[in-house]
């Protein structure tokens, strides 16, 4: 079972909780349903929710399966699709990043100066995948807050 690592730990007041922030690293042999998290990796006696930054190409999901011992980090990539029929534009700029599609269907882009269209797009997504047991992920990290008491 793998066990993240926590590292550039520091501590900030939220409310009535204490959050915790700080660098999580996924272990050398990702485990299957998620690499293992405690409280007290934390300095906490307890977690009631983590939020958890993207990293690129992976998204993450924190499972709260004991909130006094134990939850687990799932890591995910994200799935393919297709784009039929479309016709893009780019105009006065350049395409700098990745090119997507927003919750509502519409393309967008992060572009360098310049404006993005798109006429006529069949968008057809695939779904995530949770990362396989086994796969290091040792080079995957990602800024977490954490929350609790």
């Amino acid at each position: 079972m793998g066990t993240v690592a926590i590292t550039n730990l520091r501590w900030e007041s939220a409310g009535s909780q204490k959050k915790a922030i700080a660098t999580l690293t996924f272990s050398s042999s990702y485990a299957t349903g998620g690499d293992t998290i405690t409280p007290q990796m934390l300095g906490l006696g307890r977690i009631s929710d983590i939020d958890i930054e993207d990293a690129v190409g992976y998204f993450f999901q924190f499972v709260n399966t004991d909130p006094l011992k134990t939850g687990l980090v799932k890591a995910y990539v994200s799935g393919s699709g297709t784009i039929a029929n479309a016709t893009i534009t780019v105009s006065a700029g350049t395409i700098a990043h990745a090119v997507g599609f927003n919750a509502g269907g519409v393309l967008v882009a992060d572009t360098a100066g310049g404006t993005i269209t798109a006429n006529n797009q069949a968008f057809t997504a695939g779904a995530a995948t949770q990362v396989g047991g086994g796969v290091d992920l040792s080079t995957v990290s990602t800024t977490i807050e954490a929350y609790g008491a």
